[in-house]
């Protein structure tokens, strides 16, 4: 589970990749790019990987300012080709706040389609569900070597 959480940067991107999401209208609603743009503290991650016939379900719960292990922080800034950069930084109780990764998107609607990074062949998209001025909601599925995963990330604007 460990390392699924951890993954959750390349589900977002999170949303960002090639997702194989039917479209719905509301998967289809423009974000406001300006909301999603800042800095972003985990909240709460939750959700569910299948392996070897069996399924793991997970809800942790974080406070950024109060990290304990497992604990991100991602920033969101857009380029300036169009394209926006996620970088994150986790919290290892050993080790404190350390890289955690980066990914470059494009934002199709409320998808965020990865273009280049860590962890972009394990996603296969990410949608923003919400975002406002200080909350931010990602979903995202992936299949990787037989196995499936689907993950809910919520952030609090820092």
């Amino acid at each position: 589970m460990k390392k699924l959480s951890e993954l959750w940067l390349y589900s977002l991107l999170v949303a960002v990749m090639a997702l194989g999401f039917t479209a719905c209208s509301d998967d289809d609603d423009d974000v406001d790019v300006k909301q999603l743009e800042g800095r972003w503290g985990l909240t709460c991650d939750e959700g569910w990987e299948t392996y070897d016939g069996g399924k793991d379900s997970w809800k942790d719960t974080y406070d950024p300012e109060n990290p304990t292990e497992d604990c991100q922080i991602i920033t969101i800034t857009k380029q300036e080709d169009g394209l926006y950069k996620m970088e994150a930084i986790g919290y290892s109780e050993s080790r404190g706040w350390e890289d955690d990764g980066t990914i470059i998107f494009e934002l199709k609607g409320n998808k965020m389609i990865p273009v280049s990074g860590d962890y972009e062949e394990l996603v296969e998209g990410f949608i923003v569900k919400s975002v406002s001025s200080t909350q931010l909601i990602f979903e995202s599925k992936a299949n990787y070597e037989g196995n499936s995963y689907y993950n809910k990330i919520t952030f609090k604007r820092m």
